[in-house]
This record gives C-alpha cells, sequence and structure tokens, in this order.
C-alpha cells in the first residue's frame, strides 16, 4: 500500500522512477486516474523535479508521440 505523502519515501526514488514511465503510457492510452488521486499526487511531485521533467518522454528528442 502506499502511503500518504509525495512519494513512497520521503524522496523520490526507485519506486517514482518506475512508476512514472507506466504513468505516462497509461494517460497515452486514456486511463482514467479518478480513482487513484495519490498516483496523481505523486506524479505531480515528481513533475515538480528538474530531474523529472527533463527525463520526460515528451522531452526527448526521439519522442514519436511528441510533436
Amino acid at each position: 500500500r502506499l502511503g500518504s505523502g509525495d512519494f513512497l519515501f520521503a524522496r523520490p526514488g526507485l519506486f517514482e522512477v518506475v512508476l512514472l514511465p507506466q504513468v505516462y503510457n497509461a494517460r497515452r492510452f486514456a486511463f482514467d486516474f479518478a480513482d487513484m488521486p495519490h498516483i496523481e499526487q505523486i506524479e505531480a511531485a515528481c513533475l515538480a523535479l528538474e530531474a523529472f521533467r527533463r527525463a520526460h518522454p515528451d522531452n526527448q528528442p526521439d519522442n514519436p508521440h511528441t510533436s
């Protein structure tokens, strides 16, 4: 079970690094996160960090899903 904070532990770690690509792909296929507000909270907290923003697939020059 997930805790209630912005990250699984006090700071982002392997869980968040593995989770974010899965969330990205789920959003590509219009997955509904309405019943998972904590996943969205973790995603938002991660994307507030520069390292996660730079690593986001939309910011990669070879991503065919960006326009």
